[in-house]
């Protein structure tokens, strides 16, 4: 039983930290075709809907923990699935540019019927190119990338953390497992404050690309790279 919640728990994990990438490809493609504000919906739906994904997350961990699970355990389930995050992220960074058209596709569609429909989407999908690389090392933008790497190892490892302290620290336990919204809070206050406004800067200046593939560098940093030296420290 443990072993399979294991495997959820993975899943549903690199499931929620690549699909949250997609959101910020909604918003490309928004960029890209000039329909900000329905690409800020869109954007805004799949963060919403990923949410729900994300908000299992804790609830099974705590299962886990509760059937037996152990420090070393959630460490290799952290590990694993911030490596698979790290690992889809790299190839939707990678391939940025065409999967943003499908997102043009649709948004196109959305803007002149005010849904997506199945065959809209059945449409897009047609517009993805495999050939199409993004020029992922185009004029980096580090205090972006810093940034966006910040808050991606305060967003994917912090579940993990906490659970691992509760565990380290029982007496303390309840206060710890409260202190994961603090992690996000801090975290959507640097994505607000400081990402957001700057994305939106550059696709006035129309220079969106550089800083979208930044961002997506930084989030692939962020997860594959920090979170997984920070779950080893912890």
């Amino acid at each position: 039983m443990i072993d399979i919640i294991s495997l959820i728990i993975v899943i549903m994990f690199i499931s929620y930290g690549s699909i949250e990438a997609i959101g910020m490809i909604a918003r490309f493609a928004g960029y890209k075709s000039s329909v900000y504000s329905f690409a800020i919906v869109l954007a805004n739906q799949v963060y919403s809907l990923n949410r729900f994904n994300g908000f299992l997350i804790p609830p099974l961990l705590g299962l886990y923990i509760d059937l037996g699970g152990t420090v070393s355990g959630i460490k290799q389930i952290a590990i694993i699935g911030l490596l698979g995050v790290a690992f889809f992220l790299a190839i939707l960074s990678w391939r940025m540019d065409a999967v943003s058209n499908i997102f043009v596709s649709a948004l196109k569609e959305f803007e002149a019927h005010g849904r997506i429909g199945l065959r809209g989407w059945a449409t897009a999908l047609k517009l993805f190119d495999p050939s199409m690389k993004s020029r992922f090392w185009i004029n980096r933008k580090y205090w972006l990338i810093f940034a966006q790497s910040f808050t991606s190892l305060l967003a994917l490892s912090s579940v993990f953390i906490v659970n691992i302290l509760s565990l380290r620290i029982p007496e303390f336990q309840s206060t710890i497992l409260q202190s994961a919204t603090l992690f996000s809070g801090v975290g959507n206050l640097v994505l607000n404050f400081y990402i957001f406004p700057t994305l939106a800067k550059a696709e006035r200046n129309k220079d969106g690309e550089a800083f979208y593939l930044s961002a997506m560098f930084g989030k692939v940093l962020g997860c594959g790279v920090f979170s997984i030296c920070l779950i080893l420290l912890v």
